[in-house]
């Protein structure tokens, strides 16, 4: 891909985020036309950006629903704590080896879709455990996050602090089964 095809395609894209595809099918000559006049009058300098552009290497955005190109989330910082998993996640991922052993035949989504009615058919009572496993792990990520902040890791700058969450929870009640509340001996770990 030459320098000239680089410009063309960054100004189409320019022109369809602002305009559409349907604008582009329309003016589509007369806008290469005049990105060839464009670059016949560019400053050799930025003619040579677009010469060397290791733009032609990288892959274009895909086009979503709705004729919108989609956004690249960007990625997570990895020495951000692990975010908490709710309740049903605990639950998912407790029973998720054992509802496979009784069912095999199910296949992966089949399989999402039989632990959450199982999960919706739990009472509160026997959503309890999960949701102090829950809330245990909410205060463990909150109290990593607290320390990461404390620190002032150089990793940590402001952007990836504010994206991060912090869940507030409720305390774990001191009168609660200690086998359950204890970390070592929690069987979500």
């Amino acid at each position: 891909m030459s320098g000239l095809d680089i410009f063309i395609t960054q100004v189409e894209g320019e022109f369809v985020r602002l305009s559409g595809y349907d604008a582009l099918e329309k003016v589509h000559d007369e806008l290469t036309s005049r990105c060839m006049d464009a670059w016949l009058a560019m400053e050799p300098r930025l003619r040579s950006y677009f010469n060397n552009s290791e733009t032609a290497l990288s892959p274009q955005p895909r086009q979503g629903s709705g004729g919108r190109t989609r956004i690249r989330k960007q990625a997570r910082n990895s020495r951000l704590p692990k975010r908490p998993l709710t309740a049903y996640f605990v639950y998912c991922r407790e029973k998720r080896p054992l509802v496979h052993l009784e069912k095999p035949e199910l296949k992966h989504i089949e399989l999402t879709r039989e632990l959450a009615n199982r999960w919706n058919n739990l009472s509160s009572e026997e959503r309890e455990p999960y949701d102090i496993a829950a809330q245990m792990d909410r205060k463990r990520y909150n109290d990593e996050m607290a320390l990461m902040i404390s620190r002032q890791d150089p990793d940590i700058d402001e952007d990836s602090a504010s994206e991060s969450r912090v869940y507030n929870s409720p305390e774990i009640s001191e009168g609660s089964d200690s086998s359950r509340s204890s970390p070592a001996s929690s069987p979500f770990n």
